[in-house]
């Protein structure tokens, strides 16, 4: 199984939201899942924001070395794609009409949409992961009810 998060430029949400889901999965030692990140709009080779890594490093993951990607990049049929946003969403069913895609939040049972930070300082991106957080560790587990 493949999950990929998606967002715009994949410098932000996207990067953080791979970690973490990487991380929830970990805890709950669920293996056979492979989870990658991309944007909609996303040049190849750009780094995650320094506020991005700078809020992961408070998770204790690691976000230095995180290059970005385009959908396209990384998209795989079968895959489950969670996007941050409606229009992310959107973008997806326009590029792959018969994607597993989802807003993030939604599919976590959770109201809304995934913020930008992106220039709004390290508040913001802090707010930003801790949604995150909440929706991935309530997709793993989850995960975990449907495996056992």
């Amino acid at each position: 199984m493949k999950i990929i998060m998606v967002c715009t430029a994949n410098t932000c949400r996207s990067p953080m939201a791979e970690v973490l889901m990487r991380d929830a999965l970990f805890e709950r030692k669920i293996q056979g899942v492979e989870v990658a990140s991309a944007g909609v709009s996303a040049y190849s080779g750009s780094p995650a924001m320094y506020e991005a890594i700078e809020t992961m490093d408070e998770y204790h993951l690691d976000l230095r070395y995180h290059v970005s990607k385009p959908l396209g990049a990384v998209w795989q049929e079968g895959s489950l794609v969670l996007c941050m946003t409606r229009s992310h969403l959107m973008a997806v069913k326009m590029m792959y009409p018969k994607a597993d895609a989802h807003l993030l939040m939604e599919y976590a049972g959770l109201p809304g949409d995934i913020a930008d930070p992106f220039s709004l300082g390290i508040a913001s991106y802090r707010r930003c992961a801790a949604d995150i957080w909440r929706a991935v560790n309530a997709i793993a587990d989850n995960m975990m009810k449907q495996r056992s």
